[in-house]
């Protein structure tokens, strides 16, 4: 009885995990696809008003590229499973040889999402100035600070820790 309960947590477990690997592609598909679409619209937008667009080939490059790899991530779920199957079935492929495909299918996953966050970064910068402030300005102030917090950060821990080992 004991056995059958495993089993069936080990299904259910294996279910939840394709479930959520399923909502990670399309959540990544949705982050890509979206900010291309969003990009489209808004310069259609200005450009319908006559004004000046900027340059937004670099940033839809990495959401295109994002896509491909949400593609490739897929792909790669598939052979993982299948290599899975004929593992669990004994079907030729030696155990844990599923291992390699899963590697590299979350390694494409989590360059789509790094893909993805340098074109919105880019995006940021290219979209021009906020207050007046042209953004490259911004963005530097910004690193500024957040190396100077890290540093303050550093620092009070460094003195923090003197105190409890006292």
């Amino acid at each position: 009885m004991a056995v059958d309960i495993e089993k069936e947590r080990a299904v259910e477990t294996f279910k939840s995990l394709i479930q959520i690997s399923d909502a990670g592609f399309k959540l990544l598909t949705l982050l890509n696809g979206g900010a291309a679409v969003a990009i489209l619209a808004y310069l259609g937008n200005i450009a319908g008003k006559g004004q000046t667009t900027p340059d937004m080939i670099l940033p839809m490059a990495f959401y295109l590229f994002g896509l491909v790899l949400c593609g490739v991530a897929v792909i790669g779920s598939y052979m993982t499973q299948l290599v899975l199957f004929n593992e669990v079935m004994e079907r030729g492929a030696p155990p844990g040889s599923h291992k390699r495909w899963l590697l590299l299918t979350m390694g494409v996953v989590v360059l789509s999402l790094i893909v993805f966050a340098i074109g919105s970064f880019i995006a940021v910068v290219r979209f021009g100035s906020i207050d007046g402030v042209h953004m490259e300005q911004a963005v530097a102030k910004v690193v500024t600070r957040g190396a100077e917090s890290w540093q303050f950060l550093v620092l009070c821990s460094a003195r923090l820790s003197c105190f409890s080992t006292g």
